[in-house]
């Protein structure tokens, strides 16, 4: 976590305060920790980070008043949606192709004993809950198993990283959780 903070207290305080949304910028940079620091149980940190995100950002940043507007990628419009503070780009005059693809874990490769976990379950109580066998023949089709983001992408496609809206979510969250109780300020 300290170096992740470190590298991100960097961004803070050196990245522009605004460029395109595909681009690294100070905004990118606070809600990112916002997010390492909900992770890390620093809710208190977090839920000033995500504010100060909301009330101080660029102008550039704000709620789309139109949600779908956030993943129509049929024109260019996609790339100065207010809600997205970063996005990767695809862009096919410099080269890039027609998809994204990320995966974690298990990167092709779904091992006999990797099955057997996803297939088990766990009971508590009186209830049985299955880890994931509901995805396993899916996965062992297309060859890999975890966590992935397969998408087709033509030229208006970014892959959101970060949008204004989660940091109305990190806000809520950490501050519930730093209160211990359901906050005006997490509510609204």
């Amino acid at each position: 976590y300290a170096a992740i903070i470190a590298d991100l207290d960097d961004v803070i305080a050196s990245a522009p305060d605004f460029r395109q949304r595909y681009y690294v910028n100070k905004t990118y940079g606070k809600g990112l920790k916002a997010r390492v620091l909900l992770y890390q149980g620093d809710y208190a940190g977090a839920a000033a980070l995500a504010k100060d995100v909301i009330d101080n950002a660029p102008s550039d940043f704000g709620l789309s008043a139109n949600y779908t507007s956030i993943f129509d990628h049929s024109s260019a419009a996609i790339y100065s949606n207010t809600d997205i503070i970063f996005g990767s780009r695809i862009d096919a005059a410099a080269g890039a192709s027609g998809s994204f693809f990320y995966t974690w874990e298990f990167y092709y490769g779904l091992t006999p004993v990797t099955a057997t976990l996803a297939t088990a379950s766990t009971t508590i109580g009186t209830q049985s809950i299955l880890h994931d066998s509901d995805r396993i023949s899916s996965q062992q089709a297309m060859g890999f198993y975890g966590l992935k983001n397969l998408k087709w992408a033509n030229d208006n496609t970014t892959l959101n990283h970060l949008r204004i809206s989660e940091m109305y979510l990190v806000l809520a969250e950490a501050s519930a959780r730093a209160s211990n109780s359901v906050t005006t300020e997490a509510l609204d």
